[in-house]
């Protein structure tokens, strides 16, 4: 892709740049492992059991990592004065135990009988670790995505209010559809889940990706964060925006059925995508994308002056 600079870009730059604080640069994460169903709390009887003996759990199969939901914090493997039987009346409480030194990003589904799926960003009690939680097929299950670097064993709090608020919105949503016969559209329905580009094949230099349309554009994103997630939309290769993206799409007229998604250079950062509405993810790309205006403006003026600092 072009990466040259305007003399008119860099004087936009120049004069914003002291306003503005610059943003961090973009690395690799690692592949998404995606488990999904093939773990105990994914299975039929996973809720029912939870909401008998106050905690089930176990292995996941292929890889040296366990997985647990409990009632109380004592059960969860917590300690201290700041976690009391108010606190467990408040929680579910989820421990992810991984005792491998491979790091990987695995996404794991809940079944909704544990607790009912919703958006939620979770940080580890006991680990510098995040939870990002969405809803899947319907609500059926919560998917867990989390980054792990080593072997880690983190809990995580749920709050049973949040939880219990979109079980109370989706049931009254549900009543209303029986009643009337008319389906009430849901802006922030979880819909399909991320599906991530396999970072080898984007890095060919000589080939692209092609992502299906399903008759719709697909949301297809990437992300610019080094430490965490900060998932931006992939510009279009015939924008400015595009010019100076890591990566880009673009159309072939004789295969409309698909999106290509390029990459400008060996090292592309993550990329996922999924199709369906998702506002919510929408609303925050957005939002991150604004973020990353004095990144990409410090990065025009390092290379208009040809220096590195």
């Amino acid at each position: 892709m072009n990466r040259k600079v305007s003399l008119t870009t860099v004087a936009c730059a120049a004069l914003l740049i002291l306003s503005l604080p610059v943003g961090v640069l973009a690395v690799q994460d690692e592949p998404l492992v995606t488990i999904d169903e093939s773990n105990p709390l994914a299975t039929p009887d996973a809720g029912s059991t939870y909401e008998e003996t106050g905690t089930f759990g176990g292995n996941v199969s292929g890889y040296d990592m366990r997985v647990t939901v409990a009632e109380t914090h004592s059960d969860a493997g917590l300690s201290g004065i700041e976690y009391t039987s108010v606190t467990d009346r408040m929680h579910h409480y989820l421990r992810v135990d991984y005792d491998e030194d491979i790091d990987r990003t695995i996404r794991f589904y809940v079944d909704s009988d544990v607790w009912y799926p919703h958006y939620r960003e979770l940080e580890a009690e006991n680990a510098d670790v995040t939870a990002s939680l969405t809803p899947v097929n319907d609500s059926e299950y919560t998917a867990v995505e989390i980054t792990l670097t080593g072997p880690t064993d983190a809990v995580f709090q749920v709050p049973k209010v949040v939880s219990g608020y979109y079980y109370a919105r989706d049931s009254g949503r549900s009543w209303l559809e029986n009643r009337t016969g008319y389906e009430i559209p849901s802006v922030f329905s979880g819909g399909t889940q991320w599906e991530r580009v396999d970072h080898d094949d984007l890095a060919d230099t000589n080939e692209s990706v092609a992502i299906g349309t399903n008759n719709s554009d697909p949301m297809i994103q990437y992300d610019t964060a080094d430490d965490g997630q900060r998932w931006v939309p992939v510009p279009n290769c015939d924008t400015a925006r595009g010019e100076d993206a890591p990566v880009c799409t673009y159309e072939r007229p004789e295969d409309p059925d698909h999106v290509y998604v390029l990459a400008d250079g060996d090292d592309p950062p993550p990329v996922r995508y999924k199709h369906g509405t998702d506002v919510v993810a929408e609303m925050q790309a957005s939002v991150n994308e604004l973020l990353e205006v004095p990144n990409r403006l410090m990065e025009q003026v390092k290379e208009f002056f040809g220096g590195d600092d």
